[in-house]
C-alpha cells in the first residue's frame, strides 16, 4: 500500500475539530482527510467561506478560539489542520472526489491456514478503470469488526450476517457497497 490508512485517532481529532468549529458558528462548505505523500501524513482540510470574506488570519484566530472554547487545542495537532476557501482548486478537487461512487462487492475471507486466522477484506468494484482490486488485511476478528463498524459504517445485522457466512464458509460478500473516492482512498482502497 503507498499510503497510510487514516487511523480512529486521526478521525475522533477530525470529529472533535468539526463539533468544535460547528459551535463556533464558523460556517463549512468541505471537510475531509487528505494524505500527503511527502510528509507521510494526513491533513484536515477545512473549506469556510470566511477565509475570503474575513481572511485568513481571522478564520484562523476563530478556529483556534473554537479550539481553546471547546478544551481541545492542546490536543489537536494544528500544524495538520487547514483551513482554505471554498474556490480554492484543492476544495474543488477534494468535492469532486467526494461525489465520486464506485459500486461493488466487498468480499470478507478468512485465511483459517494461518494461526491465529487472519482476514481479508477485498472492495470489488462492478465497474472501474482497471487494475488491482483494492485490499486490507486484518489480524484479528476484532480488528474486522471494528473495520466493518466504525471504518465502513455498516450495522450489527449486515455485520452478524456477514461474520455468519464466513464462519460457515470462509468467505462471504456483501452487495451493493458504495464507497467515494474519498472513502477507498481513506480507507486504504487504493
Amino acid at each position: 500500500m503507498d499510503q497510510a490508512v487514516l487511523v480512529k485517532s486521526d478521525r475522533d481529532i477530525g470529529a472533535r475539530v468539526i463539533e468544535a468549529v460547528s459551535g463556533a458558528h464558523i460556517p463549512v462548505t468541505l471537510v475531509d482527510w487528505m494524505y500527503v505523500p511527502q510528509l507521510e501524513e494526513w491533513q484536515l482540510i477545512i473549506a469556510t467561506p470566511w477565509f475570503d470574506t474575513k481572511g485568513p488570519l481571522t478564520a484562523y484566530r476563530a478556529l483556534v478560539d473554537a479550539l481553546k472554547k471547546a478544551e481541545i487545542y492542546e490536543d489537536v495537532p494544528t500544524r495538520r489542520v487547514f483551513l482554505r476557501s471554498p474556490t480554492d482548486p484543492l476544495v474543488k478537487a477534494l468535492q469532486r472526489e467526494v461525489r465520486q461512487h464506485d459500486e461493488g462487492f466487498l468480499h470478507i475471507l478468512k485465511h483459517a491456514t494461518r494461526h491465529p486466522a487472519e482476514y481479508s477484506v477485498v472492495f470489488a468494484p462492478v465497474a472501474g478503470v482497471g487494475g488491482a482490486v483494492p485490499w486490507r488485511r486484518f489480524s484479528s476478528l476484532d480488528e474486522l469488526k471494528t473495520f466493518l463498524s466504525d471504518d465502513l459504517g455498516l450495522g450489527p445485522s449486515a455485520i452478524d450476517e456477514a461474520l455468519h457466512d464466513l464462519q460457515r464458509s470462509d468467505a462471504s460478500s456483501i452487495y451493493p457497497m458504495t464507497l467515494t473516492t474519498r472513502q477507498m482512498k481513506r480507507l486504504g482502497f487504493q
